[in-house]
């Protein structure tokens, strides 16, 4: 983030690329799960979307909260309905789990990457309420 406050955002890409592409990798002793990204990996996403919103690039700010499903940063992403649901039903699912789970910090950081830009889609014929 300091590197985007000095006006260096290629450089600020590329930090947050590569911290977000080492917290899903998994080492020699762990199992794979259906979430291997790190526990705080969803603050450099959030992060990462809200410089992305702050500098009014609402595309790259959407692009990155739909890459958070697959773990990797993807600003190449198709936008589509389908990708949108897919995201918003992960996020949703994430955050009741870690509700359900007493985890309710990380919980809150889920919920505002689910109601930032995907609460309104650049997609005119999807209904607000999914």
């Amino acid at each position: 983030m300091i590197e985007w406050s000095r006006g260096n955002k290629d450089i600020a890409n590329g930090i947050f690329t590569a911290a977000l592409n080492m917290s899903s990798l998994n080492g020699p002793n762990q199992s794979r799960s259906e979430d291997s990204q790190s526990i705080d990996a969803i603050l450099l996403w959030r992060n990462w979307a809200w410089l992305h919103l702050e500098a009014t690039d609402n595309t790259l700010a959407l692009q990155t909260l739909l890459s958070i499903v697959d773990g990797k940063p993807d600003h190449s992403i198709n936008l589509s309905p389908t990708v949108l649901l897919r995201s918003k039903q992960y996020l949703s699912s994430t955050r009741d789990f870690l509700c359900s789970a007493g985890d309710f910090g990380r919980a809150v950081l889920y919920t505002e990457c689910k109601h930032a830009p995907l609460s309104e889609p650049p997609f005119p014929h999807i209904n607000k309420t999914i």
